[in-house]
């Protein structure tokens, strides 16, 4: 049998079971899709988490310990594997009487040139101050303006978001005068992600060391504890419901693999039985199936895709990288099953498979 003569057979049972093929198809296709959407949730579910845990601040360590922090060690915490920014912070003692403002004055805090990156506070390259947003609504300012204060004019050099999220207090209506003073600082803030017990420990060495332990008083904590010491994400993702999609896929695909040739062992029995060579009908069933197979996956991988965008996170592909693992888990499950299906029919159970059709 030519290679002709096995497209024309392949062609013409295509077309006699084309119902029982869309059957197939749309069968691989919903529980494809289905398994992959609900991973891709699941998985997007923890990114989530994890971007709510960040933006409140939970990933900011924060070492207090008044006039025992040096900045030097405290900015070369960013050096760190990571550490996304570090800086030190010293509170002033008086506070900063704005001209728009001068019944309420406004604290502020000396801080190391990367502290204001901790904040999410990009001043692109200008000089001045960081305001809060607080202090920006109550004066209109933005950043390149300039303020009037009792100490002179103040350029304002961009501004940080301190929402009331469960945050510690104090922050949120302040002044930020970046600087290079060596002068020791009261806090070393470092923004770490993902969470590390390593970079929690260096953390330490931002002390200055003291010979009177109570004068230095470290208190280590997190700029946000309402969300838990600890993001669960790891732990989360790892038991997740859908973590078995892609073995129960294909255990399912497997089975229909197999089932969708031993619902034909009859008609593939008489072909046998008829002098078609066993290889080149094996050949027919190969292309019969991926006729039904490949249009099903490919439109499972379209919607997962689209699926994937719907939810604003096609940027990541951990989503994709995981509804692909259960893509390709069902095409390979499914063509074990039909070659399963295949090596069970037999000529010689030609008689058997007449009397059971």
């Amino acid at each position: 049998m030519t290679w002709g003569s096995i497209l024309s057979e392949s062609w013409r049972n295509t077309l006699s079971g084309t119902t029982h093929a869309l059957l197939w198809g749309i069968v691989t296709f919903v529980l494809v899709v289905a398994a992959s959407c609900a991973e891709i949730l699941q998985s997007h579910a923890v990114t989530l988490q994890a971007q709510e845990y960040t933006d409140k601040g939970a990933s900011i360590i924060t070492l207090q310990a008044p006039g025992h922090i040096d900045p030097d060690a405290c900015e070369a915490l960013n050096t760190v594997e990571g550490v996304r920014a570090a800086g030190a912070l010293a509170l002033e003692d008086e506070r900063l009487r704005l001209s728009v403002l001068p019944s309420a004055p406004v604290p502020i805090a000396t801080v190391t040139p990367t502290f204001p990156e901790v904040l999410h506070a990009d001043a692109h390259g200008r000089a001045g101050a960081i305001i809060s947003d607080q202090v920006a609504d109550k004066t209109g300012a933005s950043p390149g303006d300039t303020i009037s204060s009792d100490r002179g004019k103040l350029n304002v050099a961009a501004s940080y978001a301190y929402p009331d999220d469960g945050r510690a207090s104090g922050y949120g209506y302040m002044i930020l005068v970046p600087t290079s003073t060596k002068s020791a600082y009261d806090e070393c803030w470092v923004d770490a992600w993902p969470q590390s017990e390593l970079v929690t420990g260096l953390v330490y060495s931002a002390l200055i060391p003291s010979k009177d332990a109570e004068a230095a008083s470290p208190k280590l904590g997190q700029l946000n504890s309402t969300l838990g010491a600890h993001f669960s994400g790891a732990t989360q993702f790892d038991t997740r419901i859908t973590r078995f999609a892609p073995l129960a896929v294909a255990l399912a695909c497997f089975v229909l693999g197999f089932v969708s040739i031993r619902l034909r062992r009859l008609q593939l029995a008489s072909d046998l039985h008829a002098g078609a060579s066993r290889h080149d009908l094996g050949m027919i069933v190969l292309l019969d199936t991926i006729w039904w197979l490949t249009p099903a996956l490919l439109l499972a991988e379209l919607a997962s895709i689209i699926f994937t965008t719907a939810l604003g996170a096609l940027d990541d592909v951990a989503p994709l990288i995981l509804a692909n693992r259960i893509i390709w888990a069902a095409a390979a499950a499914t063509l074990a099953g039909v070659a399963l299906g295949w090596t069970l029919t037999r000529e010689q159970h030609l008689f058997n498979y007449f009397k059971t059709r």
